[in-house]
């Protein structure tokens, strides 16, 4: 709800990017999971511990096989160039998931079956980190996102250090294979101040900037800060576990990173985006669900607003105003329909 008092649910439907909420709510279960997992608390195969993981991917590539195929079925769409730049993103990203589940296959059969090198189960991330270099030179010059594809490729010389202290080919202190992913946290740490310096200058300069628009930079600069303190916590308690000199349990080393995937996933409910081709939506997310949900077009396609005190009769001491946003509650209703809270005075 806005200064105003106004609550628009259907714009929390159009500010939701899905493809960011299954990737960091997949992520953010399996760091619970393994960390439990490597605590010995449950001795589960890591088969079953990757589970998230598996169905994150199996939710992108079946999306993608759906989109593809009615892609294929919609012959008109292919003359449409904007239409063909979302198939082609849409096959990027799925080329860039089948080299990270190839390489999660290669962890776990490290792990549970075969004794090979961990720079051959470090091949497909390695073959990843140049795809998404490409990956990224293609969303910047179409316009479209990129950040996590450019995240994977600034850590390219992080796995290298990683597979080759795994293979005790150097001995280095983790403290000092870390030092790759300390580099991309600082970058970020840049990034956040940046953000938050922009949106004390906007306050600074009275500039004409819609409250809303600047409340929302604001909160998305200090989510974004805490984020950045629980990567640092968690970086630190690793490193120090790693090294031996610190004796806590993984569980606890990995509660910052909780914190860290939980805020990205609360940020992604405001994060907009989304190829519309996934499952051959062809739409807006948030249209498909008002198209095909009847509860969400009756409850969800509205707006709530709270007059002030002044607006009120006599008598009355609360009232929302409900706006019918769907065509067909238009329709029914020209005026707005008010529901009215009333005080009663009852007797001793």
């Amino acid at each position: 709800m806005d200064d105003q008092g106004r609550f628009d649910a259907k714009q929390l439907f159009q500010d939701f990017n899905p493809s960011k909420f299954v990737i960091f709510a997949s992520l953010f279960l399996q760091s619970i999971v393994l960390s439990v997992r490597l605590d010995n608390t449950i001795t589960s195969s890591y088969w079953l511990v990757f589970i998230p993981l598996w169905l994150w991917k199996a939710v992108a590539l079946a999306g993608a096989a759906v989109g593809f195929a009615v892609y294929r079925r919609h012959q008109e769409a292919r003359y449409d160039p904007e239409i063909r730049k979302d198939v082609l993103a849409m096959g990027i990203a799925t080329a860039l998931h089948t080299l990270i589940l190839l390489f999660e296959i290669l962890l776990v059969v490290r792990l549970e079956i075969a004794d090979f090198q961990w720079r051959i189960v470090f091949i497909p991330v390695f073959i990843l980190c140049a795809a998404t270099l490409m990956s990224c030179i293609y969303a910047a010059t179409n316009k479209r996102d990129f950040e996590l594809e450019c995240v994977t490729f600034v850590n390219l010389l992080q796995f290298i250090f990683i597979s080759i202290r795994l293979d005790d080919i150097v001995a280095w202190r983790w403290a000092v294979v870390f030092i790759p992913m300390w580099i991309c946290i600082v970058c970020y740490f840049i990034a956040v101040l940046y953000h938050l310096g922009i949106s004390i200058i906007v306050q600074k300069k009275a500039m004409h900037v819609p409250p809303e628009d600047y409340c929302s930079t604001s909160i998305h600069g200090f989510v974004s800060l805490a984020a950045f303190i629980s990567l640092v916590v968690f970086m630190a308690l690793l490193s120090n576990v790693l090294d031996g000199s610190l004796n806590i349990s993984f569980a606890a080393v990995f509660v910052p990173l909780h914190l860290f995937l939980l805020t990205f996933c609360l940020m992604s409910l405001y994060k907009r985006g989304g190829n519309h081709w996934w499952f051959g939506i062809r739409m807006d997310f948030c249209t498909f669900l008002l198209t095909h949900c009847s509860l969400l077009q009756e409850y969800g396609n509205i707006v709530y607003t709270k007059p002030t005190e002044d607006d009120l009769p006599a008598g009355q001491v609360d009232a929302v105003v409900v706006e019918p946003q769907s065509e067909k509650a238009s329709h029914k209703n020209d005026k707005r329909e008010a529901v009215v809270v009333l005080k009663l005075d009852c007797p001793d």
